[in-house]
């Protein structure tokens, strides 16, 4: 049953995944979950939220991939009073203590421009993982504070996690809001000569946008017409 709702799902075909689901002689908290989801990805975020509602009142205790898929929906809806309910409900339910999860939640506030409360999160986190470290550097890059990205990306390395593509977006980002031309410049070449990742087209954006702030148009216009992807 799962895997036939995942089927129309994957074609677009949302109503018929829920055709299915409403079919299921027995619907687990991860048929819930997927189906929640669902409408998410298809952009339908009132179903997906009621839905999730239907799945509490069910009796179905939501788990963290739960969690974080509605989340993840409370920030890029901007859903705010229902995010922060959500909130509250994980905090009542184990199954919210996870990375996983909090760090949708730190994304969440982050997106509200709520520092405060992602930081107060985050720092509550017995052992924060690269996903939970990269949000909180991200966050502080999108809301203007590239000292403090810069600090947590410091602070990322000195745990001895590793960073990935999406790290750097966000410590790139960090660098153009700040003005570190040469900074900037030296984590761009480390991508690929330190750590062996490949540029990315993001990687790039946020290069050219740090010369191109600092007024260093020619050098932008050179990038631009030498980048790989």
């Amino acid at each position: 049953w799962s895997a036939l709702a995942d089927m129309y799902a994957k074609c677009g075909r949302v109503d018929d995944a829920r055709s299915v689901f409403d079919r299921m002689p027995v619907r687990d908290v991860v048929s819930w979950t997927a189906m929640v989801e669902r409408y998410f990805d298809a952009g339908r975020d009132g179903e997906g939220f009621r839905l999730f509602v239907r799945m509490l009142r069910s009796g179905i205790q939501p788990n963290e991939f739960t969690y974080a898929g509605v989340l993840r929906a409370c920030a890029e809806f901007t859903s705010e009073k229902l995010g922060k309910q959500v909130h509250g409900r994980m905090t009542k339910s184990r199954a919210g203590d996870s990375c996983f999860a909090e760090s949708a939640l730190v994304h969440m506030y982050s997106k509200y421009g709520d520092m405060g409360t992602a930081v107060r999160v985050f720092r509550g986190m017995p052992k924060p993982d690269l996903v939970s470290w990269t949000v909180m550097i991200s966050g502080y890059a999108q809301n203007g504070q590239p000292d403090e990205a810069l600090h947590s990306f410091d602070m990322l390395l000195r745990s001895g996690f590793r960073p990935d593509h999406v790290t750097f977006v966000g410590v790139l980002s960090a660098c153009a809001h700040a003005g570190l031309v040469d900074k900037g410049l030296g984590i761009f070449h480390s991508i690929k000569d330190e750590y062996g990742i490949e540029h990315t087209a993001d990687h790039y954006a946020c290069v050219i946008d740090l010369l191109s702030r600092s007024g260093l148009f020619e050098r932008a216009e050179e990038m631009i017409n030498t980048m790989s992807v």
